[in-house]
């Protein structure tokens, strides 16, 4: 049997991992136009937590975050150099709405941080906050040792940019679709939208936590570096690095943390996230190169590619299974 998935990004490479797990002697083809270091996926700090996310559906994105923060946190425990480890730190607000989140039961000692408690650390413009413990996954160290996995397990990869799904050609027998923001064009969903971000990334040993401030900055460590940020730009499409978004990074997060002031900067970088209203995991019958194929879709994960490309990928591997074996069934 043989399978295509398109995409390259955490989305992609870990439905590849999950089909050849459960079909190692298929043949898997990964179809990108780029691939590491060279995604999204690899801007991102990979920190563990919902972000960015519209879609309602609380009790389907917490069993693909849950199932991707257990995957995240074996990881951290026997194999850290995949770039996983655990962070502890502080989500803080200048108003004092209390927001209960479907996901507090997954990070560790989640709890709510009092006004007197805020003054005495020094953060008396915040009104409410709160402290846990979650995990992080670099994707500039994971992804290119999945690519290797990958490979290893005898996929072969095709770099090429696809205008249509006939362009993958007609000879596998289904077809995953991990094109993250590239499914706007590729099969013409305009539900799809770029979340643009851009980062900075500096030296700072001596910040021990994350911190996220309004929603509107953030710090997060990554194993010999902190990820500052950021931006969530809907519909812009520039992925170049802009002089104001680097003042507007930089003077947000030295105004709440006077310490990054002696940070070194390491790098600036840009992505767009693959915003839409709801995550895409679906499997569809639809014609490609003639053919009425299986495409099972998985896409749309908005800024929490991180947090639950994991679970997704299990539900997808499934599909796609299904595909190849039962290829008439009722989907």
């Amino acid at each position: 049997m043989s399978i295509c998935i398109i995409g390259s990004g955490i989305i992609g490479l870990s439905t590849a991992l999950a089909i050849q797990e459960k079909e190692p002697r298929a043949k898997v083809t990964l179809v990108a136009e780029s691939f590491s270091p060279d995604v999204t996926s690899d801007v991102a700090a990979g920190y563990w937590r919902p972000s960015l996310l519209v879609d309602p559906r609380t009790d389907v994105l917490w069993r693909w975050g849950e199932l991707t923060f257990q995957h995240i946190e074996r990881l951290a425990y026997r194999e850290p150099d995949t770039g996983a480890l655990w962070q502890s730190g502080y989500e803080m607000r200048q108003d004092s709405v209390k927001e209960d989140f479907f996901w507090k039961d997954t990070v560790r000692n989640y709890r709510n941080i009092s006004e007197r408690e805020l003054q005495n650390m020094g953060f008396s413009q915040f009104k409410s906050a709160i402290f846990y413990t979650t995990l992080a996954l670099e994707g500039s160290i994971y992804l290119p040792r999945m690519l290797d996995q990958f490979k290893r397990n005898s996929g072969t990869l095709q770099q090429k940019r696809l205008e249509n799904l006939d362009d993958i050609g007609g000879s596998y027998n289904a077809i995953g679709n991990c094109s993250g923001l590239g499914a706007h064009h590729l099969i013409t969903d305009t539900s799809v939208y770029p979340i643009r971000g851009q980062t900075i990334r500096v030296q700072a040993p001596h910040i021990k936590h994350f911190y996220v401030f309004d929603d509107d900055y953030y710090v997060l460590q990554n194993g010999t570096s902190i990820v500052l940020g950021g931006t969530h730009q809907e519909h812009d499409w520039d992925t170049s690095v802009r002089p104001a978004d680097f003042d507007h990074i930089w003077n947000g997060n030295t105004n709440f943390l006077p310490a990054l002031k002696t940070a070194k900067i390491i790098k600036q970088a840009t992505g767009l996230r693959p915003g839409r209203p709801t995550v895409r995991l679906e499997a569809e019958r639809r014609a490609v190169c003639g053919k009425t194929k299986t495409v099972v879709h998985n896409y749309g994960h908005s800024g929490s590619g991180l947090t639950l490309f994991y679970g997704c990928a299990l539900d997808a591997a499934d599909l796609l299974q299904q595909a190849v074996h039962r290829p008439n069934a009722k989907l």
